[in-house]
């Protein structure tokens, strides 16, 4: 991408320098409109581009913590990176420039992450810096996916809508994991409820009788010496040991091959890249870089290393329906709509119609999920209290022939 440098004067007459990248000296004059520049010299620049994208080989992506589900790691949350996008679009989009917008911004979030941002936002840009770059040195808080996104806007010209499209893709995105979580409310509630009642069982029976009527496991020692290295193990395994690419890969397999909930998680990632691909394909990101950024999407390592060989055959040219179908990873259903959108060239709206797709098929999985759940949780209560109640009735069954025996003795 071509280099231009321009000297200008902002809002407030104050004379400015700085490097713009652009397609043509027109689109690097329109981006430098956009930001409220009044430019009074713009030429090329004969240095290299330190925004052009470079693209690692798919080996090396290989990274826990990449992946485009995390948002921030962890650092913003996902409500507070929605909002501020959202409030950033409008106040571009009002004519405001990109210095006065964070000005404003730095006054109306509430988040200090996103404060600090804005505060070096606002000193970047009153030097010239463009907004991708300003983004671009902040790779904790806003991900790949995100980041691309505001470079292909700005440098289109059409940044507001890029970062409409990143707004709308996060609150999907928070729709989605809200409905899971209210999908798995009741399921939760029991799961608690019978816990309370598995480890209390001994004091309410003591509280009717006097005595310990139930013989309860989980209060036994022998139980915790069996169960808690286990609980102990698989505590470590998500929590470490899915940190290793090839283990969380085999573990992510693993899931994707059990009858029911395999099937679950594969649809809930597939609606996060349906959701992805169609976002960056609007903003006109080539193919395979948009396949690359969304497979990071799905959050899912296996199904992510599944569509690394799409992407290379999409870069040597292969069409997207093609490249699709050797991953084995997409419905019948759905190539053949990617088939339709590259016949008709209507791909966005096929893009956007997989989306909604996979959306809905994740939002009836997640629903009987719960309820496949809820029996699953009332199926091992009952069998753990049935469990308590013959142990402690067993003795009493055992006792009542030789009680028998005594009675009818007595009588003779």
């Amino acid at each position: 991408m071509p280099i231009f440098e321009y000297e200008a004067v902002d809002a407030m007459g104050r004379p400015m320098k700085g490097t713009v990248s652009g397609a043509d000296i027109g689109v690097a004059g329109q981006v430098l409109s956009q930001r409220g520049l009044k430019v009074q010299k713009l030429q090329s620049a004969i240095i290299n581009d330190p925004l052009a994208p470079t693209v690692p080989d798919l080996p090396k992506q290989d990274k826990f913590g990449s992946q485009i589900v995390h948002v921030g790691d962890g650092i913003v949350g996902l409500g507070h990176l929605a909002a501020f996008t959202r409030q950033l679009a409008v106040l571009l989009h009002a004519g405001i420039n990109p210095f006065e917008a964070f000005a404003n911004l730095l006054r109306q979030v509430n988040h200090p992450v996103l404060s600090w941002f804005c505060e070096e936002a606002r000193e970047a840009t009153q030097r010239g810096e463009t907004l991708a770059s300003v983004f671009n040195n902040r790779p904790k808080t806003f991900n790949p996916l995100y980041r691309s996104l505001v470079q292909a806007g700005e440098r289109g010209g059409f940044l507001v809508q890029a970062l409409n499209e990143i707004a709308t893709y996060i609150e999907a995105e928070i729709a989605l994991r809200n409905q899971y979580r209210m999908a798995t409310i009741y399921p939760k509630f029991m799961a608690f409820v019978g816990l309370v009642v598995m480890l209390l069982a001994n004091s309410i029976g003591r509280s009717m009788t006097g005595n310990d009527i139930f013989k309860n496991p989980v209060l036994e020692a022998r139980f915790w010496l069996v169960a808690g290295p286990i609980l102990i193990g698989i505590f470590l395994f998500l929590r470490y040991g899915t940190r290793n690419p090839e283990i969380r890969t085999q573990y992510e397999r693993f899931l994707a091959s059990l009858p029911w909930f395999g099937n679950t998680v594969r649809q809930f990632a597939m609606a996060k890249f349906g959701r992805a691909f169609g976002a960056l394909h609007r903003s006109g990101m080539p193919p395979s870089e948009c396949l690359e950024l969304a497979s990071q999407a799905t959050g899912n390592m296996a199904i992510e290393r599944a569509m690394w060989p799409a992407v290379e055959n999409l870069r040597a040219g292969k069409g997207l329906t093609e490249s699709l179908a050797a991953t084995g990873v997409f419905d019948h259903t759905v190539l053949q709509m990617i088939h339709t959108g590259e016949r008709t060239g209507e791909i966005s709206q096929m893009l956007d119609k997989l989306a909604e797709y996979y959306d809905q098929e994740a939002s009836v999985r997640s629903k009987q999920t719960a309820v496949a759940t809820g029996v699953l949780v009332l199926l091992i209560y009952a069998l753990f209290f049935g469990y308590m109640i013959l142990s402690t009735a067993g003795p009493i069954i055992q006792a009542y022939p030789d009680a028998m025996r005594e009675v009818n003795d007595a009588g003779q």
